[in-house]
């Protein structure tokens, strides 16, 4: 393992650099997961810089902005540097190990393991399918989508996923009935709408709020399905847990510290989210709040049955998740080591 001195690099704002040059940042400073501790300032312990990336500038990444907000990283002696790379990025970032740990949807996590990857699934941020698609003015159902073009951030992505899966069960044939475009973020999903480069997209709070905001209609609200599906989770490497073992419990230490606090207090909450998504209205913010808050499982485990429902729907694209059980993409001994230690409210 290597020190990296007392460098830092800052990307805590969404989308401050391109990510090629936060990742060659990284490299130069020693930034990536796993690497060790820096020297002690004024008796200070050593602190340990570890990289969060997360897939989304939405709600569902809350846990983790309170946490650093609050400053619950820095109590267990970590220097964390959170960097958003949108959708499937963020899984490409662990997977290669650019990044120690990733905030990224349960259908990325499989896809990825499924093809060798080490990589598994330690807590969970929501889950549900959180997703909305808002249209244009005179599209008021899905069915009214057929010949359309809708956004989504990335393919592949959650957006995405759970986009096709709604599609399906309603008898509409993605990429056939309805084009799928990607446009990198939700909130791009949005300006490719009011731009008019696609008649509805998809997207999730604050966007949605924001969307119904400007006029657009709310066609379909996944939530309401009520279907359980492995959406954000807290993602690692096996590897990782065998050599730095500490170090994952203290990230997750940190990360439960932040869902509990996101959960329990709503001004500090809503002050996360608007400086991770850049919104300041009030209004929308305390609706993003309100959508999110009840949505955060404490304590955080990831659902079997959701991870379930995304091995069915890709058994058709890679026979491999024919076979697979939901239990062996996730890893709760270090979960279960952290809530002894700090059990549920």
């Amino acid at each position: 393992m290597r020190s990296c001195g007392s460098a830092t690099v800052s990307s805590t704002e969404p989308g401050s650099r391109g990510r090629a040059l936060i990742l060659a940042l990284m490299v130069a400073v020693g930034l990536a997961g796993g690497v060790g501790p820096t020297e002690s300032h004024a008796g200070q312990p050593p602190s340990t810089p570890v990289t969060i990336g997360y897939a989304s500038i939405g709600g569902a990444m809350a846990g983790v902005w309170v946490a650093k907000e609050a400053g619950l990283f820095a109590q267990e002696h970590l220097r964390a540097d959170l960097v958003f790379m949108s959708g499937t990025l963020a899984m490409q970032a662990l997977v290669s190990r650019e990044v120690g740990f990733t905030l990224a949807d349960g259908s990325m996590g499989v896809r990825a393991a499924l093809a060798g990857a080490d990589v598994a699934l330690l807590a969970t941020a929501v889950n549900s399918m959180i997703f909305s698609v808002v249209a244009r003015p005179g599209v008021r159902r899905l069915d009214d989508l057929r010949g359309k073009r809708v956004a989504v951030s990335r393919l592949g992505a959650a957006a995405d996923y759970n986009l096709r899966y709604v599609l399906k069960l309603h008898g509409i044939r993605p990429d056939r009935d309805v084009a799928i475009l990607q446009f990198g973020s939700i909130p791009n999903n949005l300006a490719a709408l009011e731009q008019g480069g696609v008649e509805a997209a998809v997207t999730s709070y604050p966007t949605t709020a924001r969307a119904k905001r400007a006029g657009f209609v709310e066609v379909a609200d996944f939530a309401a399905l009520n279907v359980p599906f492995q959406h954000t989770g807290l993602w690692s490497s096996r590897g990782q847990m065998r050599a730095s073992p500490e170090l994952v419990r203290a990230v997750l230490r940190a990360y439960v510290g932040g869902v509990r606090r996101f959960k329990a207090e709503r001004e500090l909450g809503m002050a996360a989210l608007g400086k991770y998504t850049r919104l300041t209205d009030r209004v929308i913010l305390e609706q993003t709040y309100d959508y999110y808050a009840p949505r955060f499982p404490d304590p955080p485990y990831p659902s079997l049955e959701g991870l379930k429902l995304v091995l069915e729907d890709l058994t058709a694209s890679d026979p491999r998740a024919a076979t697979a059980r939901p239990a062996q993409f996730v890893e709760l001994a270090p979960l279960q080591q952290v809530l002894r230690e700090v059990p549920p409210r």
